[in-house]
């Protein structure tokens, strides 16, 4: 889903309606699409901030084009937890690069055979 769909599901959860007035803005909309991102439809807070971080870009250039005065949420943090990742042993590269090499070869034997079987 792209952030324009995640906004729009929020905006509908929470307030009801299919769009809102960018008056109708505050800071706890920041606070609210985290916490609807993270604990309604269950995404990690990483990918809840990253979608408010667009949200946040968006709303700036409402600001830039004079639609709004400015931004409620530029004061949300968007902070991000560093996750702790393994790193991958000489088998598990090698499984990744056969892996890797079966799918490029059959999406360009058969483009829409590969994808479907690969993905």
């Amino acid at each position: 889903m792209t952030t324009k769909e995640k906004i729009k599901a929020f905006i509908r959860h929470n307030y009801g309606v299919d769009d809102l007035p960018l008056s109708k803005i505050t800071y706890a909309f920041a606070e609210d699409m985290h916490d609807y991102l993270t604990l309604e439809i269950g995404i990690e807070s990483n990918t809840a901030m990253k979608y408010i971080k667009n949200t946040k870009h968006v709303i700036k250039t409402a600001v830039e084009r004079g639609w709004l005065l400015t931004n409620p949420i530029s004061g949300f943090k968007c902070s991000y937890i560093d996750p702790d990742r393994d790193i991958l042993d000489e088998l598990q590269l090698m499984w990744f690069s056969v892996r890797f090499k079966r799918k490029e070869a059959s999406d360009k034997c058969c483009p829409h055979y590969g994808k479907a079987l690969h993905n």
